[in-house]
């Protein structure tokens, strides 16, 4: 996850003070229901019975993959825990089944004592140890009855048989087989599901925006439509609206220029000019959008860039050239010798001030991609245009070669 991500997702409060992200413990109840089985159909019936009650974020639609891999690896991780403890179980039930056997063979006599050693160890009555002891014991000696006997009045005093347990390890192996197995596919799955068509379809501001008045969202490469859904996104984290509610509003904007067909500009029927375009300060107020100090600044710099630049150049070349003359001024230097040293000194700090200029704006200018139509089965006849290379024909002997590599340019544009 990119930094600071997860910190944004909204949490939830547990029993035990614990806070974990929401979307997190969607993926634990996924899992647990289908034993770390998942199907993609599965998956989109349990967001979308979640979604009729709490409607889940962007983010954390866009974070379902990865909680999901993390829910699997915790599962994996429990039922490892679980495989290690009963393999401990069976090799203490080897240990006394090994020292019965032999005490048996070798001094029958002090079976009784070693009987007595194994009850005072107090080894745990659980299904592995008594499954593994009585498939070791069972059907050897007739002697290796004491044990067998001890061990069925230790569980009796429970309630529970030798028979019980047996038939609960077993049950417990299939199951934790299946959930192994279960879970190790579901990775597998994960790798290969198309994530981008799952958060659209899941998610309730993508149904919105495809309601666009002027039918061109649906039409648009999925990098501009998630453009669009991040820019809900972005006033719905300086906003008190949710993020349905943006895209709802933008949608009335668009559905409201639609109906007035005085409109100077079509493009203010399109549901992107004001989630990214011009009308984006129309829905931010109406959106009763809260920016912080350093977004409204850069905000106000995108307005006017070019003069912010220039302004920029020239404040910091005045102070770099400020300092240099107030030193050679105040060592006396004649005027001419400062007229020359004010050019000198204006050339080399307007360099320095535009090297820092270009390097600072570097940091807080984003680049702004322009919105995309698909296209995937051709361009539609009222989207056709006509490409125009200019080119320049020379006289001479080499006109005709060059009109044969012009001509060979248009096929291969083409």
């Amino acid at each position: 996850m990119p930094q600071n991500y997860s910190q944004q997702l909204p949490r939830l409060q547990h029993a035990d003070g614990s806070q974990r992200p929401r979307v997190y413990d969607i993926a634990l109840e996924t899992i647990s229901h289908g034993d770390g089985r998942i199907d993609p159909e599965g998956l989109a019936s349990f967001v979308r019975a979640y979604q009729q009650v709490t409607m889940l974020k962007l983010g954390e639609l866009w974070a379902i993959p990865i909680m999901l891999r993390l829910a699997l690896i915790e599962n994996l991780r429990r039922v490892s825990v679980r495989l290690a403890k009963t393999r401990q179980q069976r090799n203490l039930a080897y240990f006394w089944a090994d020292k019965l056997a032999q005490t048996v063979e070798k001094h029958p006599n002090q079976l009784i004592l070693l009987v007595a050693d194994m009850a005072r160890s107090e080894p745990p009555m659980e299904s592995a140890f008594v499954a593994e002891l009585m498939r070791r014991l069972q059907g050897q000696s007739s002697s290796l009855t004491l044990p067998l006997t001890w061990l069925a009045q230790r569980l009796a005093e429970s309630g529970h048989s030798i028979e019980q347990m047996v038939q609960l390890e077993s049950q417990q192996q299939a199951a934790d087989q299946v959930s192994m197995s279960n879970s190790i596919g579901s990775l597998r799955l994960l790798a290969s599901m198309d994530w981008r068509e799952f958060v659209e379809r899941m998610s309730a501001v993508e149904q919105c925006l495809r309601q666009d008045p002027s039918q061109c969202y649906s039409d648009m490469d999925f990098a501009t439509r998630d453009l669009y859904r991040h820019a809900v996104e972005k006033i719905g984290k300086h906003s008190d609206l949710s993020e349905v509610q943006i895209a709802q509003m933008a949608l009335e904007l668009a559905n409201s220029a639609a109906r007035n067909q005085s409109a100077a500009d079509a493009r203010q029927q399109h549901i992107g000019y004001y989630l990214i375009g011009n009308g984006l300060p129309q829905l931010q107020q109406k959106c009763g959008l809260r920016l912080p100090w350093h977004l409204r600044l850069r905000q106000l710099a995108g307005q006017a860039p070019f003069a912010l630049y220039l302004s920029s150049i020239a404040l910091l070349t005045l102070v770099f050239s400020a300092g240099l003359l107030w030193q050679a001024w105040r060592e006396g230097d004649a005027i001419w010798l400062m007229l020359w040293l004010a050019a000198l000194v204006a050339l080399a700090g307007s360099q320095l001030a535009l090297a820092m200029v270009n390097w600072f704006a570097t940091l807080i200018s984003l680049p702004r991609p322009l919105p995309r139509m698909a296209f995937t089965l051709g361009i539609p006849d009222h989207a056709r245009t006509m490409v125009v290379i200019p080119s320049m024909l020379l006289p001479g002997a080499h006109a005709s070669a060059q009109i044969d590599a012009l001509s060979e340019a248009l096929e291969v544009r083409f």
